[in-house]
């Protein structure tokens, strides 16, 4: 089982396999070893902003495999459309200094404390993807911002983020992570003109 975030967990397990080293020492992995014991290895660290900003793009593209209930198949556009629909899930941040009792958050924070710190690579990082992936899926009609609080980021990046997305993207957002302490109306005007036609905030 991998604990916390996996980005680099898994790339150190995997090459661990690979070389025939002790994969059962990997960071960020528990597993259940031959006699049944449970072996609990430490966390791996937090990916900083800089190392979000060197990871890959997501692969959607059609050289991989969809795992289905009973079945692997080759991605293309009908299996996107099928399973994904025309929108596109994305992140711009990582973390949330929140501790509110209706989310998920809270877990990952008795977790690891350190999740409270907000993480996200250059805004440019997360446009560069989008640009990637329209470049694949033309059909694709909107865009979700996946983010645990996206209102938190400062209105310097949210200004920027939202006027390279008017300019490159074009796309309606919605964005499902907003926290009434941090909203102001300068963030919300900015993000509502780039293209945002939906957002959830969950009040406490």
């Amino acid at each position: 089982m991998c604990i916390g975030e996996g980005e680099a967990s898994f790339i150190s397990l995997l090459e661990a396999l690979e070389n025939g080293n002790d994969y059962l020492e990997t960071k960020g992995f528990w597993f259940n070893d031959k006699e049944g014991n449970i072996i609990k290895n430490e966390l791996f660290h937090l990916l900083t902003n800089e190392e979000l900003g060197q990871l890959p793009f997501q692969d959607y593209g059609f050289d991989i495999r969809y795992v289905t209930h009973d079945d692997i198949k080759m991605m293309d556009k009908d299996v996107y459309l099928s399973r994904v629909g025309s929108s596109y899930s994305i992140f711009l941040s990582f973390g949330c200094p929140f501790k509110c009792a209706y989310c998920s958050n809270q877990k990952w924070l008795n977790h690891n404390q350190e999740y409270a710190k907000v993480r996200y690579p250059d805004v440019e990082y997360t446009i560069n993807e989008l640009k990637h992936v329209l470049e694949t899926h033309d059909y694709i009609r909107h865009v979700t911002l996946m983010d645990d609080n996206l209102s938190v980021l400062s209105l310097e990046t949210i200004t920027k983020f939202a006027r390279l997305w008017k300019e490159q993207i074009g796309l309606p957002m919605y964005i499902i992570g907003f926290h009434p302490a941090t909203v102001t109306k300068e963030k919300v005007a900015a993000l509502v003109d780039a293209g945002m036609k939906k957002v959830r905030m969950g009040i406490q």
